[in-house]
């Protein structure tokens, strides 16, 4: 990817927003579940072009350059410190997923296999695509593009598709980094444990606890102490 039109990287490769090369084809790129299920994460589109998502980095390609180079197998990471899952958030091609006849970009471990690599390759002037080349047994390689898949729900994932998924990079800046993870007063990101909830403005009640509704004791609501 030629430096001209792609952001330098640096030691560890730049953290890049990427959006749709079409206007009202939907927004940056971002992590959710599938089928009902809050883990693993799959890769999806937000459907609002509004919202530009959470960066990624490229990283671990073989040519010793300083900028992210075209056709060459590389490794995609959605750059947030923390998520629901616990997992690392490397790009990799899932398993068949038989319900909806899909390859899907999902959500893992970086390893060495081949289902953790990834090219990106020029498009027309100014857009790339993602395509996924794993070696075929006659030492060979079959590429597939990087599209979209509208699920039953109407989530845009990404999936191994004959259509690519044309894109346009920009760099990120720190907040647009920061703001992808949830802090507590502190200022420490929030893993898995026990928080309170506390309202911002003071004066206006305290933490949130459970109470019963018109009498009963059972079942609970979530409701706010009335006392700061």
């Amino acid at each position: 990817m030629h430096p001209q039109h792609m952001p330098r990287a640096g030691p560890a490769g730049d953290s890049l927003l990427c959006s749709p090369v079409v206007r009202g084809r939907g927004g940056g790129l971002t992590l959710r579940g599938r089928g009902g299920e809050l883990c693993p994460l799959d890769i999806v589109q937000e459907s609002s072009e509004l919202d530009e998502g959470i960066p990624v980095k490229f990283s671990n390609w073989r040519p010793r350059v300083a900028f992210v180079p075209e056709s060459q197998d590389l490794n995609i990471m959605t750059d947030v410190e923390a998520t629901i899952c616990f997992l690392s958030t490397y790009w990799r091609v899932g398993e068949f997923d038989d319900e909806r006849k899909q390859y899907f970009v999902v959500a893992g471990l970086q390893d060495d296999s081949p289902n953790s690599f990834f090219q990106i390759e020029k498009s027309g002037d100014n857009a790339y695509k993602f395509v996924f080349c794993p070696p075929t047994g006659d030492s060979g390689r079959q590429c597939r593009n990087v599209g979209i898949f509208v699920d039953e729900i109407g989530v845009w994932r990404l999936a191994l598709s004959s259509e690519p998924f044309l894109v346009m990079f920009k760099k990120a800046n720190v907040t647009e980094i920061s703001s992808q993870t949830i802090l507590d007063i502190d200022g420490d990101i929030i893993f898995r444990g026990s928080y309170y909830v506390l309202p911002v403005i003071r004066g206006r009640g305290g933490s949130v606890t459970l109470s019963g509704r018109g009498g009963e004791l059972c079942p609970f609501d979530i409701v706010q102490e009335y006392e700061e």
